[in-house]
């Protein structure tokens, strides 16, 4: 063997052979085989898998130099960059660097990752020939981005979800502590993860009680259930807002004709079914506003239904009317269970909760009154009422005396209507261009006085507003008032007392603490009013003007119930006299529930520059605050710079 130094040679391909020499061949003469040679400079190369990566995600390196050459790793921060045991060709320890040799192929092959974010330069030197290479790094931060809902309602279902841009497992911490259920939660191969919490049953308690919950979440954590460490680090963040359930409602019309129908609509958080009460204007006894309903108290002709609610919190109930109920005003409730799941003292179901009570011979503020107490009303109770009331009236039923006529013959329209008159319309056959019935356009209307049927009252009778006397379309005359009632044949002549309350109120059922109680009423006779809110006299000398009249009541400092409002005409009452033993000229129940604030976002995500919608409702007071908080608190920036043009103000829309 020799060796050949290739110095000074020249780059390029070289051709070898070995032959003998003539003067110490003695007479040999032969050649090798022609062998080629490559020279070339001597190098060093370092390349990564990729050069833009995250905190802790393992990037390969390969090297490629002269074989058999010496080399060293090593890294511009060793502090933060780790070579771990046994990767590739690491050697068999964790490392920020470490000498190596090259393979007889020229290559070898490294796996590197990094525990802070920041741009790195691992550098390959070969010491055998002096020269080094080098490859950068840029580390973003590890994160993961939440997609919670941000307010959820104590009781119900919800999800939570996001997407890890690295790792296998994500350990989720609720104030600061991990639950078991929320420990090592895996990531798909989308770096997604999710997680469903029912809020009902759930051991974790901060889902459990109104207010802002903390959630953080860390990537491929090893410590396990439990408190989170004073040296750990999130990897990302999201506050949540629960609340407690809710109840809206509201009906389709607020008046509807026997045989018709009308639907309940509303929302309800936090329960599965809802429970719905009609009563009817004669109370417990009266007509059962659906005939083939089912009674809330056998004996009772009070309707209940149990109505279920969606996954979206929504409701709804068609109700039928009877052809031949009772008209007047129906008392519709809807009713809510709290977040204990129960109803008042611990019932499961309105049925229960209603065992102890009778029913039966109770009027409609009885009944309401009865409600209140059972659910509501109870020590300690966070039920939840609605009331409104509907007003049924007699349907329109129409017939034709013949349903074929000659030219000059006549027939009759006839049936039953609910108002002073009505309209009757007859259209040609060709429209308005053919001939009417009265000989004249192809479209005829007749306007058609309605009348009632009389029925011969028994003489000397008193009546009252609950017993209406009609007469020539004309009710619940003056005070006092004689009226002669003249029939076909044989006159009569029947002197008839008509009495009735003297105020009557015209006041919503339902006002929200914080709202001012506006009372509106007329009055048959008198100069003033003096109003008295369970038993107590609120104000005094309201002037009666023109038989009507008119105050305003603050509600601040009221606690959510039913309250009897009650009118004296001409009285000598004080402020703050307990009237609880007189006898009112009128009055009138309404239920004042607890202030309500509901609000949503028009995204959940959105990106720098777009704009952030905030809707929602607020009852009892003319404006709301928004606040927004930074992730960083109050050193982060801003939500907003400037205010866009033509939005001044933050202002609430006093229609909602």
């Amino acid at each position: 063997s020799k060796q050949i130094n290739t110095t000074g040679w020249e780059i390029g391909t070289y051709t070898f052979s070995v032959r003998t020499e003539e003067e110490n061949a003695r007479g040999l003469d032969v050649c090798s085989e022609t062998k080629e040679l490559a020279v070339l400079i001597v190098q060093i190369n370092i390349e990564a898998e990729k050069c833009v990566v995250v905190e802790s995600e393992k990037v390969r390196l390969t090297v490629i130099g002269a074989a058999m050459h010496n080399i060293t790793i090593s890294s511009s921060d060793p502090t933060h960059t780790i070579f771990p045991a046994d990767y590739e060709d690491n050697i068999p320890f964790d490392s920020s660097g470490f000498n190596d040799t090259i393979d007889e192929d020229g290559k070898r092959k490294y796996v590197v990752y990094f525990n802070d974010t920041g741009t790195y330069t691992i550098e390959v030197t070969d010491t055998t020939a002096g020269l080094s290479e080098c490859v950068d790094i840029a580390v973003g931060e590890k994160m993961v981005s939440f997609g919670v809902s941000p307010t959820v309602v104590i009781g119900e279902t919800f999800t939570i979800k996001g997407v890890a841009n690295i790792g296998n497992t994500v350990d989720i911490a609720v104030e600061n502590y991990v639950y078991p259920e929320l420990n090592d939660l895996p990531i798909d191969e989308n770096g997604e993860f999710e997680k469903e919490i029912d809020t009902g049953t759930t051991n974790i308690t901060p889902f459990t009680v109104p207010g802002t919950v903390l959630l953080e979440v860390y990537i491929d954590r090893a410590a396990g259930a439990g408190e989170i460490g004073a040296n750990e680090t999130e990897d990302g963040r999201v506050a949540i807002l629960m609340v407690r359930a809710g109840l809206t409602a509201e009906l389709s019309t607020d008046s509807v004709a026997r045989g018709g129908n009308f639907m309940v609509n509303g929302t309800a958080r936090g329960v599965k079914n809802v429970d719905m009460v009609v009563v009817a204007p004669k109370g417990s006894n009266g007509s059962m506003i659906c005939p083939t309903g089912v009674p809330l108290q056998a004996g009772t002709n009070i309707y209940y239904a149990v109505v279920p609610v969606t996954a979206e919190s929504a409701f709804t109930m068609k109700i039928c009317v009877g052809t031949d109920v009772e008209t007047g005003s129906y008392l519709v409730v809807v009713l809510s269970k709290g977040l204990d799941g129960m109803y008042g003292r611990g019932y499961n179901n309105l049925t229960e909760a209603l065992a102890d009570y009778n029913l039966t011979e109770k009027t409609q503020a009885q009944i309401l009154a009865i409600l209140e107490d059972a659910t509501v009303g109870a020590a300690g109770s966070d039920d939840l009422m609605w009331i409104e009331y509907i007003n049924v009236i007699p349907g329109l039923n129409v017939s034709i005396s013949k349903n074929a006529v000659l030219p000059g013959d006549s027939f009759e329209v006839y049936g039953n209507a609910s108002s002073d008159y009505v309209e009757v319309v007859a259209i040609s056959p060709r429209g308005g261009y053919g001939i009417g019935l009265g000989g004249l356009y192809g479209v005829s209307i007749y306007t058609v006085p309605a009348f009632k049927p009389w029925t011969q009252p028994e003489a000397g009778g008193n009546l009252t507003t609950d017993e209406p006397l009609i007469i020539n379309n004309t009710a619940n005359r003056e005070n006092g008032t004689i009226v002669i009632i003249n029939v076909t044949g044989p006159e009569d002549d029947i002197d008839i007392n008509v009495t009735e309350k003297a105020i009557k109120f015209n006041i919503p059922s339902t006002y929200v603490i914080g709202e001012n109680l506006t009372i509106n009423g007329t009055a048959k006779a008198g100069t003033s009013v003096d109003i008295a809110i369970d038993d107590t006299v609120k104000t005094v000398d309201i002037p009666i003007e023109n038989g009507t009249f008119h105050t305003d009541i603050s509600t601040v400092g009221y606690i959510p119930g039913s309250y009897l409002i009650e009118g004296f005409i001409d009285r000598n009452f004080s402020v703050g006299e307990d009237v609880s033993g007189e006898e009112s000229d009128g009055s009138a129940i309404i239920i004042i529930p607890a202030p309500d604030l509901t609000a949503n976002l028009s995204t959940s995500i959105a990106q720098p520059g777009e704009i952030l919608v905030i809707n929602g409702t607020a009852t009892g007071t003319d404006h709301v605050d928004i606040i927004t908080i930074s992730p960083f608190g109050g050193n982060g920036a801003r939500l907003y710079e400037k205010s866009y043009p033509g939005v001044q103000e933050l202002q609430m829309n006093p229609l909602t």
